[in-house]
Order: structure tokens, then sequence, then C-alpha cells
């Protein structure tokens, strides 16, 4: 989800105060609507403002909120996001959190920024990490969500050669100052990554070793 899809939802929340937000992303528009459900710790989308959406494109991804709750899904989410058969984002006090009707394959992605990226495959991977909204800028002006993210999720900085399966790879890649790509480690030299424009994969580490610039472990 983009920096601009993402503020838009957390506004529509936050007006919402204790009654869960919902809303769809068509494109990379967020479009409000109507909680019809009776229930304040439910929802239900109005059924002309889906009619709505519809009519302005695809839509790509169900949102809706957990005012004062976790981000985590439930199973009532779970089983409505396999129904419509597209991703779902839900906003918890605890932040981002995206669910997908099928598992996704982790190679053979195609790229997507903000829906099928590096930090997606890491996250598929790993299966517990929020999602984080991300934009194509930040990487230009020399800011790194990454480092930041990974930070504040208890992730610790070790030394290249400690290396383990599970351990996330940040690395340079055309950029001169901050780390703009993030791989899996799945050992004996390899790892999982989804570069940009290409197909996600498993490959060598040895030809990106020059690029990594961080190792991180979580200990759990």
């Amino acid at each position: 989800m983009l920096l601009s899809t993402f503020e838009a939802f957390k506004a529509h929340a936050h007006s919402e105060g204790q009654r869960e937000a919902c809303g769809l992303i068509v494109g990379e528009e967020y479009i409000p609507c109507r909680n019809v459900a009776p229930d304040m710790d439910d929802f239900e989308i109005h059924a002309e403002d889906w009619d709505a959406a519809e009519d302005r494109g695809t839509i790509r991804a169900v949102c809706h909120s957990h005012p004062g709750r976790s981000r985590r899904e439930t199973e009532a989410d779970l089983k409505g996001c396999k129904a419509l058969g597209i991703p779902w984002f839900i906003l918890g006090d605890d932040g981002l959190q995206r669910i997908d009707p099928e598992p996704i394959p982790l190679v053979g992605r195609v790229f997507d920024y903000g829906w099928s990226d590096c930090y997606s495959i890491v996250r598929d991977y790993l299966g517990d990490l929020p999602d984080f909204p991300r934009e194509p800028e930040f990487w230009r002006a020399g800011h790194s969500p990454y480092e930041e993210q990974f930070e504040g999720l208890g992730f610790r900085r070790l030394d290249p050669t400690e290396a383990l399966p599970g351990d996330v790879l940040l690395m340079r890649v055309l950029s001169p100052v901050v780390p703009n790509h993030a791989a899996i480690y799945l050992g004996a030299g390899w790892i999982l990554h989804h570069l940009w424009g290409r197909m996600s994969c498993r490959e060598l580490w040895g030809p990106w070793m020059s690029a990594t610039t961080h190792v991180l472990r979580r200990d759990r």
C-alpha cells in the first residue's frame, strides 16, 4: 500500500472513532465507504458504495479498522477475505496488517510496488510482520523505512559471517545512500528476493554481497 493510500485510510478510520471504518482501494485510491453493520466491532460495506467503487475501476483490496484492538485478523476476516478473493488491509492500534485470500507463491511473483515487492517477500516468508506504507520517493530522498521499521520490530544487526537461514538482508541497489532493497537469506549461499521490474526468485547471494549493508535477525 502506498503512503497516500494509507494516509487516506488512516484519516477515515480516525474520523469513525470507535466504530470500524471500511473502504475499498481502486487503483491506488482509497474510497471510504459506509459501514452498515449493526455492531460497532464489525463492518459491512453499503451495497451502493461497493457498486459505485466498481464503476470507477477494479477493486484491488478491502480495508477496515480495528479501533482499540490489534491489527491481527479474526476468523471472520479470514473467511471474508477468502470469499471475496482479494487482499484485505486491517488497521489496528499496533499498525497495518495485510491478509490474502490464498497463500501466494514466493517465487515467480510479478513486481507491483507497494503490493508485491521486496518487502512483501520478507513479510510473507517470516509470516508475522506487519505491512507498512511506502513510496519510491523515500529512497530517492535518502530515507530508508527498512532501517526504521526493522529496528522497531526487534531486529538486531549481525556481521555477515553470522548469517543464518531466515535472516533479513538489506541492500543498496542503485542507491548511493540508504538500503532500498530487502532479501531473505536461505542458507548455503542462496537468497530469496524480488527486484524492481523482475519476477521474485531464488539466487546466489554472491553477486549481491557487495550491495549488502545489513544482516538482521529477529529474536523470538
